[in-house]
């Protein structure tokens, strides 16, 4: 039950990070699109986020749902390959390139939920640029 909990936040979460998404988009565009949306989804559900949190490190998650939890989001591994096609990302494993993608927007949006910052427009766009600049080979 816990595993059909965990898909069914991960669907909702793809569909809200890809909701207007168009791969004809610059690499940029879409990754900042992706981005802000994924952040956006976290500060708007952060009851599911935290049990997305909590269940992803537990030995109760299925590797079958773990891996269906990533099929939701072939479109960022498709933007990343994409990107490393172009010499745009680093040659590097793109699950690497996935991780970095996404872990400091989570990382800053559990320090806003937390009380230990304060959410400033101007800090998620350097939060965002930071991520871009990581990422670029």
């Amino acid at each position: 039950m816990l595993n059909k909990l965990y898909l069914s936040i991960k669907k909702k979460m793809s569909l809200e990070v890809f909701y207007e998404y168009d791969d004809s988009l610059s690499l940029q565009s879409a990754f900042e699109h992706a981005l802000r949306k994924y952040i956006n989804f976290i500060l708007t559900n952060k009851d599911e986020f935290l049990f997305l949190e909590q269940f992803s490190n537990s030995p109760l998650l299925h590797k079958l749902s773990l891996k269906e939890g990533l099929d939701f989001f072939v479109p960022i591994f498709n933007l990343l390959e994409k990107g490393k096609s172009q010499n745009v990302f680093k040659q590097v494993d793109t699950n690497l390139l996935h991780m970095f993608m996404f872990i400091p927007a989570m990382q800053f949006v559990k320090a806003y939920i937390g009380g230990q910052i304060e959410f400033k427009q101007e800090s998620l766009n350097e939060l965002i640029q930071m991520t871009w600049d990581a990422l670029k080979a």
